[in-house]
């Protein structure tokens, strides 16, 4: 797969495990700790979040957050082999909502400066630059938010593949 098409703002996750489902959630949460909002979070943990039956949502533990943490959720099931950890890897949606309306609105504001500035004769390229900083913008959102991704995906390889 090349990297222009793995450039997506989510990533299925699916890996099966010899292990049973109740075992594999206990390895999960062995490297998981509770988000607390008034003191630090545990160095020692790899993810933060909750755990809930055979559900969970995580994202990777870090000592600043970032608006492009990732969000990890979904269930683990037992199967013939052992068990089935199925889930999604997503930038949390508000972000991506809030980030949306951001880039609408400076979208429509460079489409009426182009528009309200008199290109009827020839092409000033100075009036496609809003555009252009926009898409660069854009791009930089992507790679951010695949680095994080990808981040997060190895975590998870390491973490369940470890025995």
């Amino acid at each position: 797969m090349s990297w222009f098409t793995d450039l997506s703002i989510g990533r299925i996750f699916n890996y099966n495990s010899p292990l049973p489902s109740k075992a594999l959630i206990q390895k999960l949460k062995s490297k998981t700790g509770e988000p607390k909002w008034t003191e630090a979070d545990d160095p020692t943990r790899l993810f933060i979040g909750r755990i809930t039956g055979n559900k969970f949502r995580l994202r990777r533990q870090m000592y600043i957050r970032k608006a492009f943490t990732p969000v990890f959720y979904g269930k683990i099931t037992d199967s013939d082999s052992g068990s089935c950890l199925t889930a999604r890897i997503v930038i949390h949606p508000v972000i991506l909502i809030i980030l949306s309306i951001w880039f609408l609105f400076f979208f429509s504001i460079a489409i009426i400066f182009i528009y309200y500035s008199g290109m009827d004769e020839a092409v000033d390229w100075l009036m496609v630059f809003p555009l252009l900083f926009m898409f660069l913008i854009l791009l930089l959102f992507l790679i951010m938010a695949k680095s994080e991704i990808d981040s997060l995906h190895s975590d998870l390889d390491s973490l369940l593949t470890a025995e």
